[in-house]
């Protein structure tokens, strides 16, 4: 059995991601520099609701003011599409992303019950 590049399966599901509409891949770059990345989408099988799959910025980015930035090209985008809040799911480790989205306005929803050490957070949008 041919074993297959998982770097392959992620980039053939980006692709056919980029042919449905509401999804999007957003690199993010300051001053010819490469900062970030954005996985996003403005549906979810909730109503009125997008889904956060990915926020990631370099480690020499955190810190700089760059997050708030991001949040609010992300809820704009969202809230464009008729989205009225935004969901993603965390690590309950990773404490610099969970102090973040706490002082941002992200509200512990629930345990991820496909991920035990995840919670699903939201965000009420600005209409």
């Amino acid at each position: 059995m041919k074993k297959v590049s998982m770097e392959i399966t992620y980039r053939e599901r980006v692709f056919d991601r980029l042919t449905t509409s509401g999804w999007f891949y957003i690199h993010i770059f300051v001053d010819g520099q490469f900062a970030g990345q954005l996985e996003f989408r403005s549906f979810s099988p909730e109503p009125e609701t997008g889904y956060v799959h990915l926020i990631y910025l370099k480690p020499n980015f955190r810190g700089s003011g760059l997050a708030p930035k991001v949040q609010d090209y992300i809820v704009s985008i969202l809230s464009k599409a008729g989205c009225l809040r935004a969901v993603l799911s965390v690590s309950r480790t990773n404490h610099r992303a969970l102090t973040f989205y706490k002082r941002h306005g992200w509200e512990f929803v629930r345990k991820n019950p496909k991920h035990d050490e995840t919670d699903f957070y939201q965000l009420w949008l600005r209409t």
